[in-house]
């Protein structure tokens, strides 16, 4: 499947929600608002690539193929694990899979135990709760 299709399902999955016969009201949103965000969404999608690429070690088709893979999970549901904002773990390729019982967001392992380490705490780096 590739990023394209996963977008036009996505779109008319989005459309599918719009009865069909009813009038409906779609306010557009401003020309410098589109702007910035699309700007936004570049240097996240350009800053993604080269985080993936310099965890493959330079290797840029290595690079290139895991960040296709995070967009991938991205357009199938998968959350970012909210410590390295990326859904497969740069090293081992992991998905974030541990997650906290207060605020349910998920983490990677290594990147939980990354943070439980620097910060000498126990504790979700979101909710600040007891991590088990």
């Amino acid at each position: 499947m590739s990023l394209l299709s996963t977008q036009e399902d996505l779109l008319e999955n989005v459309l599918g929600c719009i009865p069909v016969g009813q009038i409906v009201t779609i306010k557009p949103l401003s020309e410098d608002f589109c702007y910035v965000l699309g700007y936004l969404l570049t240097w996240k999608l350009i800053l993604t690539f080269f985080k993936a690429a310099s965890s493959q070690n330079g290797s840029i088709m290595e690079g290139l193929a895991l960040w296709k893979n995070n967009v991938d999970k991205r357009f199938e549901g998968v959350e970012d694990c909210m410590i390295c904002f990326s859904v497969i773990h740069g090293f081992n390729y992991s998905l974030p899979k541990k997650a906290c019982r207060t605020c349910k967001k998920k983490f990677h392992s290594a990147c939980l135990y990354k943070w439980f380490t620097s910060s000498n705490k126990s504790t979700c780096p979101l909710c600040r709760e007891t991590f088990f």
